[in-house]
């Protein structure tokens, strides 16, 4: 039979017989357990060193998203507040790398471009229409003008 009897001591036991097959003596044998203290002590430093890795690698994660997509995003809302709040469609945001949030911007900017055209499409439309009429306001008038005339004569 054997039992540990602490965290450091392990303790055997066996039965001595005579030549009868008599028992005759119960032997204990009892030794220390480095074996399985320095396990256990492994143990503890491979836990130690795995949470101190996971945190490390939390930490480090955290930073590089940050990093690499989060400021990203802000600074693109940030460009995009500016130009919603200035109404300025001349500017445009900063297209970065071309990955998913450059080509956000590229496609953002794109937009812009689009808007800028289509209102000055719309202003060139105004101008059209005005000038036609003026032009129709000029013909009134000259038709205006030559009815009186001929009117005058008759």
């Amino acid at each position: 039979f054997i039992s540990s009897l602490s965290a450091n001591s392990i303790a055997g036991y066996t039965t001595l017989y005579d030549l009868n097959h008599e028992p005759i003596l119960i032997l204990r044998v009892e030794t220390p357990r480095p074996i399985y203290t320095q396990g256990n002590m492994t143990l503890l430093l491979f836990m130690s060193i795995g949470a101190v890795a996971l945190i490390a690698f939390g930490i480090a994660i955290l930073f590089l998203l940050e990093r690499l997509v989060i400021s990203r995003f802000f600074r693109l809302t940030r460009e995009v507040e500016k130009i919603n709040d200035g109404r300025d469609l001349s500017a445009s945001v900063y297209e970065g790398e071309k990955d998913e949030i450059g080509r956000l911007g590229e496609k953002i900017n794109q937009m812009l471009k689009w808007l800028r055209e289509a209102r000055e499409s719309e202003a060139n439309s105004r101008r059209e229409v005005v000038n036609l009429l003026d032009e129709l306001k000029k013909g009134k008038e000259q038709a205006e003008e030559m009815a009186r005339i001929l009117g005058q004569k008759k």
